[in-house]
């Protein structure tokens, strides 16, 4: 059963459907991983600690960002 979202979630639903509405997905080509926020597309604890550094600009950063503004209640 889901609850109902309280107001500022809302705000914050709205802007995440903003970001992904341009997004289109493919399907003729293999589905694979790779590392958006390195220099190289495979991850490592090096990039990865640069985004929670805040010394990266990619999208991984903007989400790292959104999730930390959350006003979510703390664990029971």
């Amino acid at each position: 059963m889901e609850r109902n979202l309280f107001e500022w979630e809302k705000s914050q639903v709205c802007k995440l459907f903003d970001e992904i509405q341009g997004l289109s997905l493919v399907s003729d080509i293999d589905d694979t991983w790779y590392w958006k926020d390195g220099v190289s597309p495979e991850f490592s604890v090096k990039s990865a600690y640069g985004v929670l550094r805040g010394e990266s600009d990619g999208v991984l950063s903007s989400l790292y960002d959104f999730f930390w503004i959350i006003k979510a209640l703390p664990a029971a």
